[in-house]
């Protein structure tokens, strides 16, 4: 099993603003392009716009530790953008 380019984000924040105006979006800090309310509200388990909320490492292990893998190698880059 590899996994790489996790970009973990503990400040991620389900429903709040995943179209933000300035990156990294999808924290409670993040305000719309047009301003408020939130326009896209963040799922739970990640948006496009955004880095890795921890719901989505952890459902991603769970189902990994179903593999059973011989071997994990854990390729870096962890970190958010």
């Amino acid at each position: 099993l590899h996994i790489t380019d996790i970009h973990l984000d503990m400040q991620y924040v389900a429903g709040s603003e995943a179209d933000c105006a300035h990156p990294p979006c999808c924290r409670p800090s993040s305000s719309s392009l047009s301003g408020p309310p939130v326009q896209r509200p963040a799922r739970s388990f990640g948006e496009y716009s955004c880095d890795t909320p921890l719901a989505l490492l952890q459902s991603s292990l769970d189902a990994a530790r179903q593999l059973k893998p011989d071997l994990i190698v854990l390729g870096g880059d962890t970190g958010p953008h």
